[in-house]
């Protein structure tokens, strides 16, 4: 197991004819197989959400993330690994509009995708601000750098002091280079952060 967060979508073939299976009511039976499948796992009816019956007989449905409120919370990734094991053992109570038990085939790993969900916008505001500010600061601490640089190298008259300016001046640049790395470091640091938090307060 992956051990992840994250819903899943589950396509189980039927081995019948689309026709024979749903009859007049796809809607219907698409619901009842849904309340079939939660009742066999032993979870509640609403994590089991979007069920179609699609031509060739396909039920697709998502296994949505557990809900603050249940009391034994399981994971969506637990759920499609005991429904994939219910049907190797036969045990998924699908039936057409007479009541039939229908054969259902072993799910393959393709048959189980993984939703990964989306960022925030509001996380991806933050982190961006914080990237443009960064960014801002930086570049105007180092335009600022160049201008003393300039109005200093104006100043130098002779070839000795030149050298000795110039020594310094790698020396300042070295510096404001480390201060650079600092603080562009920092804002990653802040807006990693900002984006694994703010997920998981909403």
């Amino acid at each position: 197991m992956r051990k992840d967060e994250n819903a899943r979508k589950m396509c189980l073939h039927i081995s019948s004819s689309y026709a024979s299976v749903v009859g007049n009511d796809v809607t219907g039976t698409a619901r009842r197989w849904a309340q079939s499948i939660a009742d066999t796992v032993g979870i509640s009816q609403y994590r089991i959400k979007n069920p179609v019956i699609a031509p060739g007989t396909v039920f697709n449905f998502t296994v949505t993330v557990p809900f603050e409120e249940e009391e034994w919370p399981i994971s969506a990734e637990e759920i499609s690994l005991i429904i994939k094991e219910d049907i190797e053992y036969g045990e998924l109570n699908l039936q057409n509009q007479h009541g039939v038990l229908l054969p259902v085939q072993p799910l393959q790993w393709d048959d189980i995708i993984e939703l990964i969900a989306l960022p925030d916008s509001n996380t991806l505001m933050i982190v961006t601000a914080v990237i443009v500010i960064t960014v801002f600061i930086s570049s105007s601490i180092a335009v600022a750098f160049l201008v003393v640089l300039k109005i200093r190298n104006d100043r130098v008259l002779n070839s000795r002091e030149r050298t000795a300016f110039i020594d310094h001046t790698r020396y300042l640049l070295g510096l404001m280079l480390c201060a650079l790395r600092v603080a562009f470091l920092l804002a990653t640091g802040i807006a990693l952060s900002v984006s694994v938090l703010l997920p998981a307060s909403a």
